[in-house]
């Protein structure tokens, strides 16, 4: 899962780093009602916003798994987690925590590339329209993901039924 999140990372930097190479230096980066362009911004700064956000992201994403030694547990939302943060589940919970987060850190830019490539053609059309069919098939997917994520995360953080008390 790691590694496929570097991919999609990288996929993304790769076509922030082409799409700079082919838009205008004014170009739309909000999209109204019917995909039209109500927001602009420059090329650069626009790029230069993108790959802030993008890293940002990643760095949480793929850190995630780490911090759950360092942050203090009244911070940390996770189910059981009186369970799951004890010291000797502490390693399972890092690779379950970490597989959950990669997983999702991979459809987050998935959808992010997808708006990249969208983006990218509205842009390149006179005037830029966003084609909102397709902006909205891509968002509706990986919302059902996220459904689908939550509830992986609350199934995999159950307690095992080994280790659950006896009435």
């Amino acid at each position: 899962m790691r590694t496929a999140l570097i991919i999609v990372f990288a996929a993304n930097l790769v076509l922030v780093a082409v799409s700079h190479d082919m838009l205008p230096d004014r170009v739309a980066t909000h999209f109204g009602t019917g995909g039209q362009a109500d927001g602009w911004s420059s090329k650069n700064a626009n790029t230069r916003l993108t790959i802030a956000m993008d890293a940002f992201i990643f760095c949480l994403l793929y850190y995630a798994p780490r911090w759950i030694t360092v942050v203090p547990a009244k911070w940390l939302n996770l189910p059981n987690k009186e369970y799951w943060l004890t010291p000797a589940n502490m390693e399972r919970t890092r690779g379950k925590l970490a597989s959950l987060m990669w997983r999702f850190g991979i459809a987050f830019f998935l959808l992010f590339f997808a708006i990249g490539m969208l983006t990218l053609q509205a842009n390149l059309a006179e005037p830029p329209c966003l084609n909102e069919t397709r902006f909205l098939v891509a968002l509706t997917a990986f919302m059902l993901y996220t459904v689908y994520w939550t509830v992986a995360v609350v199934r995999d953080f159950r307690i095992p039924k080994d280790q659950s008390p006896r009435s």
